[in-house]
């Protein structure tokens, strides 16, 4: 089979159709579930995620996810991820009706009784000007034609403001909105309190869903990321770094743990920094510092651009 694919002159493509195809199977089910991958062009593999929370993470994870792939490819596949747009289906899908849109035709079609009729005009006869009188009459029997068919439709009031909402919906937009960030700010409240808490913990303090809790864990690292000091291993904002990213508690936290955690958390935000590390050791200035010093970022940066040796 190799060999007939590289007779054909599709090596590439049917290797990058290989990633696509066994995507699950490489990073695993949940995150199959929420990322997709788009195409893979010039050693780069595009994704598209669900929400911006998923994007983060993936992006805070990408070397690791270029290594998991070229390992599972045997070769150096891919060197970096970006996000794109989702993939587009060779199949026209049909598309879905806009309820908006339907709504707005079943009001056009209702007949308003001779009672909501006399109130619309009652309610604006106080307006002096003939033409603005009809045309704030209009305007309030199209608002009454579309409650009228909001309410043939099972339409029910809010929970919080009383407006009228779909069956499927407990709050408005408005009050659901409000909900999403009172949700939001009680996650915050938890995750700086208690860093360490898994989504289990949280859960059991207010009803949410891992992606709102993975989208605040990473609101909260990037703001500790960006007032923690280079090679600050032992402050406050450091430890809960740690236990924010690692979601370990006070007490199981050691000098081997924070070092290395803040070591991989740094080459994880800079990828590049291997590369730039890698450069200065080998430089003329470098060799100064020692050659086994040099062979350390030399082989970390090897493995990290996902060379494997032949076993």
């Amino acid at each position: 089979m190799p060999k007939m694919v590289k007779g054909l002159g599709i090596g590439p493509e049917f290797k990058a159709r290989m990633v696509l195809f066994y995507w699950g199977k490489i990073v695993g089910q949940d995150i199959a579930r929420h990322v997709r991958p788009v195409r893979v062009a010039f050693h780069t593999l595009y994704l598209w995620a669900e929400n911006p929370s998923w994007a983060n993470q993936l992006m805070l994870m990408r070397l690791e996810i270029v290594d998991k792939v070229n390992h599972f490819m045997g070769e150096r596949i891919i060197q970096e991820i970006r996000f794109g747009p989702p993939p587009v289906s060779r199949t026209e899908a049909p598309v879905p009706p806009d309820p908006s849109q339907e709504l707005l035709r079943a009001s056009r079609q209702q007949v308003l009784s001779p009672e909501k009729e006399a109130a619309a005009q009652r309610l604006c006869q106080g307006v002096a000007d003939d033409e603005l009188r009809q045309s704030l009459t209009r305007i309030y029997k199209k608002q009454l034609q579309v409650q009228q068919a909001k309410a043939q439709r099972d339409w029910h009031p809010c929970r919080g403001c009383g407006v009228l909402c779909p069956p499927e919906s407990q709050w408005c937009t408005a009050c659901e909105r409000e909900q999403r960030q009172q949700t939001a700010a009680r996650i915050q409240e938890i995750l700086a309190a208690m860093p360490w808490a898994r989504y289990g913990d949280i859960y059991a303090e207010v009803k949410c869903t891992p992606d709102m809790v993975n989208y605040q864990r990473m609101l909260l690292l990037q703001r500790l990321v960006s007032r923690l000091a280079p090679g600050d291993h032992t402050s406050l904002d450091a430890r809960m770094l740690v236990m924010l990213y690692c979601s370990l508690p006070p007490e199981q936290l050691t000098e081997d743990i924070m070092e290395q955690t803040l070591h991989r958390l740094r080459y994880d935000i800079d990828p590049n920094l291997y590369r730039r590390e890698y450069k200065k050791w080998t430089s003329d200035t470098g060799q100064a510092y020692g050659r086994d010093r040099q062979q350390k970022y030399q082989k970390d940066y090897l493995r990290r651009k996902g060379r494997f040796s032949k076993q």
